[in-house]
């Protein structure tokens, strides 16, 4: 037994998806490749690689990374911590901007390229803020960035009201 990581980045997902970004990036941070590798006597895997299990406490092999460059695990770990914690989602019609990060960050930048187009996207958030997105200064009535076919750049400012 152990962690699957696949399962454990669905897990991440779904913690965005009910509403406890706080919870889905604890889930996060508790098999994140880098923070694991610290312990690299437990671990015995590459910190730079995630592997497709972790075993458990139960087991002979107690924190050590398995099937580290046979898994697809690390998609499944990027579209958590990038589509669903950072909130940057592609759609058929866009970018979908719904960040759901931990109340503690009050800012961070994301620089997606998507259908020939670079998007800055900055989100910051705090308590008082006023929940507000613009596109090039425009604002938004809607998380969708639609696509504009020929654009090469967009600067997207979000700022979204967390509690602390």
């Amino acid at each position: 037994g152990g962690l699957y990581t696949h399962a454990g980045c669905w897990a991440v997902i779904a913690e965005v998806v009910a509403g406890r970004p706080e919870k889905a990036y604890e889930l996060f941070r508790s098999f994140n490749p880098v923070l694991r590798g610290r312990r690299p006597e437990l671990y015995q895997a590459e910190p730079y690689v995630t592997p497709g299990n972790v075993a458990a406490r139960e087991s002979p092999f107690f924190g050590r990374g398995g099937w580290t460059w046979y898994t697809g695990s690390a998609a499944w770990l990027y579209r958590a911590l990038l589509d669903y914690i950072l909130g940057v989602r592609p759609d058929f019609e866009g970018l979908v901007v719904e960040p759901q990060a931990p109340a503690a960050w009050r800012s961070y930048e994301v620089i997606r390229h998507f259908r020939g187009c670079c998007y800055r996207i900055r989100v910051r958030q705090g308590p008082d803020l006023r929940p507000r997105i613009e596109v090039d200064g425009v604002p938004q009535g809607a998380a969708l960035i639609r696509h504009v076919p020929g654009r090469r750049s967009c600067n997207v400012e979000i700022r979204r009201r967390v509690r602390p």
